[in-house]
């Protein structure tokens, strides 16, 4: 898969995160790539590449995060 340049405006505290979450000031754009499909796998209920071979706690996590999407849908729905 490539990749692009692309500027983004982004908040003091999404910049905050990505500072502090990212392994170094090179590996930003992989770092934010890699959050967005992530979350995108969140939203669509897919297990992450990451959690296939994860412990306990991301087990759950991904649990959670699965519940959260199917919370919100019946929310919506009602709405």
């Amino acid at each position: 898969m490539g990749s692009q340049k692309i500027h983004f405006t982004l908040s003091d505290e999404a910049l905050a995160i990505i500072a502090r979450r990212a392994p170094s000031p090179h590996k930003r754009g992989a770092w934010i790539s890699k959050a967005v499909i992530d979350y995108d796998h969140i939203l669509a209920g897919v297990a992450s590449e990451d959690g296939a071979d994860g412990g306990l706690l991301e087990e759950v996590v991904n649990r959670l995060a699965r519940i959260e999407k199917q919370m919100v849908a019946l929310l919506a729905k009602e709405i």
